[in-house]
């Protein structure tokens, strides 16, 4: 039999190498009988090498068929790979055929397109009447041409247009990414007029080599940055975030500071990536662009783990309105949140860091553009409320746990009422938390006023006749107990009113140049204007009205008793002060004629009491023991620092 080879693969036929099974067969059972016969007829032969010799020609002819079976699947698995190649092979040749017919259908039309286009520049060329340019104007026009911007470049020589080049480059490099196009002006040493440069839009600069020693370092991505190069680019974007640096004004900044201050890519680069930490959704039907509070919560809880007590935290929602243009038309809206200690675990210990805070710890939840009005609420911020509500029921999931969270709503008196659905602080039922009415403010004979108000009010007394101050849907579903007062608001409205009261007093003490005085050593601006009246023909006399950081300054620098001074007569109220509803009640008590200007009341009351003061109420019975003194200027000042305490402001 012959050998196989890789060679003769395909040459080798199966039947030839049954033929010669056959035949070998054959010879065997020839040698077989013959053997017998010897057995028989002639010698005797050992019965054992027999069978030996059987077995070892069996063993020999079933490895000879299983060879022929592997070699009969191998050239089957054969055939199979090549139809495959065979039909792969044709799909390619397909595609690069319909590519290059594309490629020349395309051809055709640009070809047509720029035959097209050269008869239309011929036939302007035809109509246009050229006319001859001097030397000089083809000078210039070949200069300004150039696509080269340091063709540009005045100076002659060589070497220094080389080096000026080289220097351009470098400032050039230096600017923003997203900087396309930039005019440079310089001045060579020896020259007074300044030279200019505009490098065009989309230019490919070319390094030029410096010389050793001269050329500029690499950039460097932020990923590439050392852990204190970070920690120093993110400190100034928080300053140039806190005071609202542009990028311009950075740039310069970074010019005048070199080194020591960090290049505006980088900063830029460094915004970038804080900002993608957490994804702003903006909807422009309504204007507004929001955080996902879950997302906000548990950046935030990272920072302050030790807030978390019994598996839940607390937090506290704010928000208010303020106008962005100076004639006060367009209005943004911006809705804060901050997780603040539990309420019963504050006591003597706990640290004041924790209660006070500034506007650097508030993270912003929402801000769009519109007016602070419960329409707009609705139609805007509604999405916001009701995820607030759903992290409320369900909790909040932070490091595989879930945790509870306490709302707090805090925010001016209009805000308030407006998340809450009730009337606003003017009406009959105005209080946030009871059902109060007006004619129950002065009312000192209650001891104490509890919370009446309770979730799900507003579906029992909302289109009814008393409906307790409930006249809308609520847009925030929360416990009374949850809505805390504004200190900031209340702080300002009670200074607002004791140094309004201790305004008045010295107008009536004649003591307003001392008042004045004593108000600007303190620091804040102050002044008293005469303005028109109530009738607009007389004039009053009006002051400056001071924010909350004037009215605190001047709580705890104003000395009052260099302003007032303790009153013993009667005769305090000036009657000019008045105005001309006063002024009407005074001369109707004292059965006079009311009509008339303001001038003439006035003029008319001081004749009635022959002085220009009046009595102070209730002052019959001071009028009787003169030794009863009406202003004490020691019980004004208890009352004053009052609001000084830290208790007053944060309880």
């Amino acid at each position: 039999m012959q050998a196989f080879s890789t060679s003769n693969f395909y040459k080798f036929n199966v039947r030839d190498l049954q033929v010669q099974q056959q035949q070998q067969v054959q010879q065997q059972q020839q040698q077989q009988q013959q053997q017998i016969y010897q057995q028989i007829l002639y010698v005797p032969v050992v019965q054992q090498g027999l069978e030996v010799a059987l077995n070892e020609e069996r063993q020999k002819r079933l490895e000879v068929e299983e060879k022929a079976r592997n070699l009969e699947r191998q050239l089957e698995e054969s055939r199979v790979r090549r139809v495959a190649v065979e039909r792969e092979l044709q799909e390619v040749r397909a595609r690069a055929n319909e590519r290059a017919r594309n490629l020349e259908r395309d051809l055709q039309q640009c070809r047509g397109q720029v035959e097209q286009l050269q008869g239309e520049n011929n036939a302007l060329k035809k109509k246009k009447k050229v006319q001859p340019r001097t030397q000089k104007q083809q000078g210039t026009q070949k200069k300004m041409s150039s696509k080269n911007p340091s063709a540009q470049l005045k100076d002659k020589g060589k070497k220094r247009r080389m080096t000026i080049k080289r220097r351009l480059c470098e400032t050039f490099s230096n600017l923003h990414d997203e900087v396309k196009k930039a005019k440079v002006e310089y001045i060579i040493e020896g020259q007074d007029k300044p030279h200019c440069v505009v490098w065009p839009e989309g230019e490919v600069f070319a390094p030029v080599e410096s010389p050793p020693g001269q050329q500029a370092p690499p950039r460097r991505a932020n990923k590439d940055l050392t852990p204190e190069e970070k920690r120093r680019i993110q400190m100034w974007l928080r300053v140039k975030d806190k005071f609202n640096i542009s990028d311009s004004a950075y740039h310069e900044v970074r010019m005048l500071g070199g080194d020591k201050v960090p290049p505006l890519y980088k900063v830029v680069a460094e915004r970038k990536e804080q900002s993608s930490l957490m994804p702003i959704t903006t909807e422009e039907t309504n204007n507004l662009a929001r955080r996902s509070l879950q997302d906000l919560l548990s950046r935030l809880l990272r920072n302050k783990r030790h807030f978390i007590q019994d598996n839940k935290i607390s937090v506290r929602l704010s928000g208010d309105g303020r106008q962005v243009t100076r004639n006060h038309r367009i209005g943004a809206v911006m809705g804060t949140v901050r997780i603040i200690p539990n309420r019963d675990t504050i006591n003597e210990n706990t640290d004041s860091a924790q209660l006070h805070h500034t506007i650097d710890e508030e993270a912003s939840v929402y801000i769009y553009e519109g007016g602070e009005d419960y329409d707009t609420q609705k139609s805007t911020v509604s999405s916001v409320y009701r995820e607030m509500e759903e992290i409320r029921d369900n909790g909040l999931e932070f490091e595989g746990r879930v945790i509870q969270v306490q709302w707090y709503l805090t925010a001016d008196w209009k805000f308030v009422a407006m998340l809450l659905g009730l009337n606003q602080a003017s009406s009959k039922a105005f209080c946030l938390w009871c059902h109060c009415t007006k004619e129950e403010i002065a009312n000192f004979d209650t001891e104490r006023w509890d919370i009446e108000r309770r979730k799900g009010d507003s579906a029992r007394y909302l289109d009814k006749r008393q409906h307790k101050g409930h006249i809308l849907p609520p847009l925030l579903d929360v416990e009374f107990n949850e809505v805390v007062p504004d200190v900031l608001h209340m702080g300002m409205r009670i200074r607002g009113k004791l140094f309004n009261q201790v305004v008045v007093w010295a107008v009536n003490q004649k003591r307003v140049d001392e008042l004045t005085a004593a108000v600007k050593a303190t620091g804040v601006p102050f002044r008293m204007m005469e303005s028109v009246g109530d009738d607009g023909k007389g004039t009053v006399k009006t002051w400056t009205q001071l924010n909350a950081k004037q009215l605190e300054t001047l709580f705890a620098r104003l000395d009052l008793k260099a302003v007032l001074q303790d009153r013993w007569n009667t005769r305090g109220l000036s009657v000019r002060s008045l105005s001309c509803h006063q002024l009407r009640n005074e001369l109707s008590n004292r059965g006079l004629e009311t009509k008339g200007r303001k001038a003439d009341l006035i003029e008319r009351l001081i004749k009635e009491l022959r002085s220009d003061q009046i009595p102070l109420p209730m002052e019959e019975e001071a009028e009787q023991n003169e030794d009863n003194p009406i202003l004490i200027v020691d019980n004004v000042v208890k009352l004053w620092n009052v609001s000084l305490k830290d208790s007053f402001l944060y309880q």
